[in-house]
């Protein structure tokens, strides 16, 4: 499975800020619009509720749960650049 993932830590005092939108678009614009990524991957706890109606905001697609670490479970999402221009969450997406 090619791609990447992308992180997103947001301190205590930021979240629901609007600008963490604006910074999240901006990354998965320029992975699809510059790097040419065909899909970027996300990975989350699942009891993050608030971050799993973010991503599907944003046109993630919840694809399985991983083990990482041995120890812990997470859900794993991924994004394409359709999945993008569909949520309205694009800019001005170029496709190659």
């Amino acid at each position: 499975m090619g791609g990447v993932e992308v992180s997103l830590g947001i301190m205590p005092d930021f979240r629901g800020d609007p600008i963490i939108k604006e910074l999240y678009r901006a990354v998965l614009n320029h992975g699809f619009s510059c790097v040419r990524l065909d899909r970027i991957f996300a990975l989350s706890e699942p009891e993050n509720l608030a971050i799993k109606r973010f991503e599907t905001k944003f046109g993630f697609r919840f694809l399985r749960k991983i083990l990482v670490n041995g120890t812990t479970f997470y859900d794993l999402s991924e994004i394409t650049p359709e999945d993008l221009i569909n949520s309205d969450q694009a800019y001005d997406l170029k496709q190659p």
